[in-house]
């Protein structure tokens, strides 16, 4: 959790695959690996093109069978962090429904941008707030109130977390 509140988990999660034996891989490639082969890893029968062709064929026996691709990311997680991984996994249904960790954070990433930290500043500034994902985009010399705000936001709801100021 340490290396998450503190931004690093990608290079924490590189060290541990390396130290696996595993080739070294960049972090937006890991980062994005991390999402679609642990957070929102999906049955390959169960993905729209696997569907249509089922039905187009008529082949009911796929749909129960439900085999996964291999990932070396996915195994590292596993191994590494194996309690996070079950729940993932326990969420998505285990690949059935893999959408449902992914709806899951987006809901609370909007709750805590859009109806927390967007909210608060509209109600101690006027002008524009304009948000993207977990992102405030804000004049330079309102910085300081968005930073105010994602602090508070987060000690609230006892969260450690890193802001990245651009």
């Amino acid at each position: 959790m340490d290396a998450t509140s503190e931004g690093v988990f990608y290079e924490v999660l590189a060290e541990l695959m390396a130290a696996d034996g595993h080739p070294p891989m960049d972090r937006a490639t890991l980062k994005q690996t991390v999402l679609q082969d642990v957070i929102a890893k999906a049955k390959p029968c169960n993905t729209r093109r696997a569907k249509a062709s089922r039905r187009r064929a008529g082949n009911v026996d796929a749909v129960l069978s439900g085999a996964e691709y291999p990932s070396i990311v996915e195994d590292t997680f596993c191994r590494h962090f194996p309690t996070t991984y079950r729940f993932i996994r326990d969420a998505n249904k285990d690949g059935w429904e893999h959408q449902n960790v992914i709806r899951l954070l987006s809901m609370r990433e909007s709750d805590l941008v859009i109806h927390r930290v967007a909210r608060g500043l509209m109600s101690r500034q006027s002008g524009l707030v304009l948000t993207l994902h977990d992102s405030i985009f804000s004049p330079a010399d309102s910085i300081h109130h968005a930073e105010r705000e994602f602090r508070e936001a987060f000690a609230e709801r006892k969260i450690k977390m890193q802001l990245k100021i651009e």
